[in-house]
């Protein structure tokens, strides 16, 4: 995603690009990405986007950890479940050190992406 585009206006204020999930990924299991560290961002400002949908249901959850080990889900980190193709958009604060972004459901196949920006704070890890 081209920085700031999607969430405000241009300017090396408002965060830095940012990505769980490359655009365009293919899966036919529920899974999850693989942890990223965040440092000390204050801010992810996030845009799902499923590209293709084939099945009845995919949920997404942002979930984060402290150690890249022991996962939770974030309180606010749950997207609206997915039926077919869409887009969404979520801002989340007060993350732990690692983020990562499970999904399950049931599909056949599914094609997305989640990316966005960060803000606040200096991804330093």
């Amino acid at each position: 995603m081209p920085k700031n585009i999607a969430f405000g206006p241009v300017g090396v204020l408002y965060g830095d690009d940012f990505s769980l999930v490359p655009g365009g990924t293919v899966k036919t299991t529920a899974g999850s990405s693989s942890g990223r560290a965040v440092g000390y961002i204050h801010t992810l400002r996030l845009a799902l986007a499923v590209t293709a949908f084939t099945g009845t249901t995919a949920t997404f959850t942002i979930e984060h950890s402290p150690d890249n080990s022991t996962w939770t889900a974030h309180p606010s980190g749950a997207f609206t479940a997915t039926t077919a193709v869409s887009s969404q958009r979520k801002i989340l604060s007060g993350l732990d050190r690692y983020v990562r972004v499970s999904w399950a459901g049931t599909f056949t196949t599914m094609t997305f992406g989640l990316s966005g920006e960060s803000v606040g704070g200096e991804n330093s890890d």
